[in-house]
This record gives C-alpha cells, sequence and structure tokens, in this order.
C-alpha cells in the first residue's frame, strides 16, 4: 500500500493535469504548468514521474482500472442485455463499463476528442485497445470470431471515439451520444458481423 502522502501528491497532479486540458492542450502543458497549477514542487513531480506523458499515462490506467472493478460489479447483471447470450453481454457490459467512465469524466476525457491533443487521443486507444483485447482473449467465447480481437477491439475503439466525436461536433448531449454509443454496440455485436453463429 502506498503511503498516503505519496497518494496525495499523485492526486494533486493528475488533477492539476485534469484542470489545465480544459485551458490548453497537452502539447503546451509543461511539467512547470503542473507543478504550478497543483503547488507541487518540480523536484517532487520528477520524484513520481519521469516527464508528463507518465502522469497522463497512470490517469488513463486507474480509468482502465475503474472499468475493470466496474465490469465485475455488473458483469452478473442479466437485465442489461437480456436478450443476448452471455458471451455477447459481457463484451457488451464490458465496453459500457467504459463508455460509461468517458461520459462521466467530460473534464478529462472530452479535450481528448478535439484536435488540439492527438497525443492524448493515440494513448488512450492503445490503452483501450490493448485492454479490450485482453478481456476479449481471456473469455471463453461459445463462437468462432470472424477477425482476430485486436482487429475487432481496433474497428470498435475507433469508431466509436469517432462516432462520439463526430456526434459532440453536431451539438448532441452527452446523455444522448452514451444511449446512441450503448444502442450502436448492442446492434454490432449483436448481429454477428464480428463472429460465427
Amino acid at each position: 500500500m502506498e503511503d498516503l502522502r505519496i497518494q496525495k501528491t499523485r492526486k494533486a497532479l493528475k488533477q492539476a493535469l485534469v484542470r489545465l486540458l480544459s485551458e490548453k492542450s497537452f502539447e503546451k502543458i509543461s511539467v512547470t504548468d503542473i507543478c504550478k497549477e497543483s503547488g507541487i514542487s518540480r523536484i517532487t513531480f520528477y520524484t513520481h514521474y519521469d516527464h508528463k506523458f507518465d502522469l497522463a499515462q497512470e490517469i488513463f490506467s486507474d480509468y482502465i482500472q475503474s472499468g475493470r472493478t466496474m465490469f465485475q460489479l455488473k458483469k452478473n447483471n442479466q437485465k442489461l442485455y437480456p436478450n443476448t447470450s452471455e458471451d455477447i453481454q459481457n463484451c457488451l457490459i464490458y465496453l459500457d463499463c467504459f463508455v460509461e467512465l468517458i461520459i462521466a469524466n467530460p473534464q478529462f476525457f472530452s479535450p481528448i476528442f478535439t484536435e488540439d491533443n492527438p497525443y492524448l487521443l493515440s494513448m488512450m486507444t492503445s490503452l483501450l485497445l490493448d485492454s479490450v483485447e485482453r478481456f476479449s482473449k481471456k473469455q471463453e467465447l461459445s463462437f468462432k470470431l470472424k477477425f482476430s480481437p485486436r482487429q475487432i477491439a481496433g474497428f470498435i475503439i475507433y469508431g466509436v471515439a469517432g462516432f462520439a466525436k463526430e456526434s459532440s461536433s453536431a451539438g448532441k448531449d452527452i446523455k444522448t451520444i452514451e444511449s446512441d454509443v450503448k444502442r450502436l454496440l448492442v446492434d454490432m455485436l449483436d448481429k454477428s458481423i464480428f463472429y460465427e453463429k
């Protein structure tokens, strides 16, 4: 277990980066900016992170772990997707957990979907891609996939990211986007696009 002071320092640095993202792009945010915003010295920053990229990666890793935890809590809820097989239901719930996390944390995720933050969008999609691929490999599926888990994960993640970005640009509110994404995921996975029935 990490020391409480370390946890508080890391939390303050993460919160500072999230606040700064509403003001300027990740590429324009310096370690000095993060330190000023958090009230933490540069020496202390470098005690915990080698650079701002490590800090951003840890924020993403925290969200991915939260998504996995949410999945463990939700996976036995048969009411979420009652007309789907258990395999499809687990896939939908897993993806749904990440959609909910993104929607619930707009201060961090909204700036990522702008043209100002290509590095963060790339980092997010790469980490999610790895997570979804590992998840799909762990599942003992009762059907044969038409494509590799990584190809399917890439299609879904890049597709959902693009869909959410374009929906936001078109002025749709966050709840509508969340509902549309969930419906899209159900339709894609339910129609055996990725697997043989």
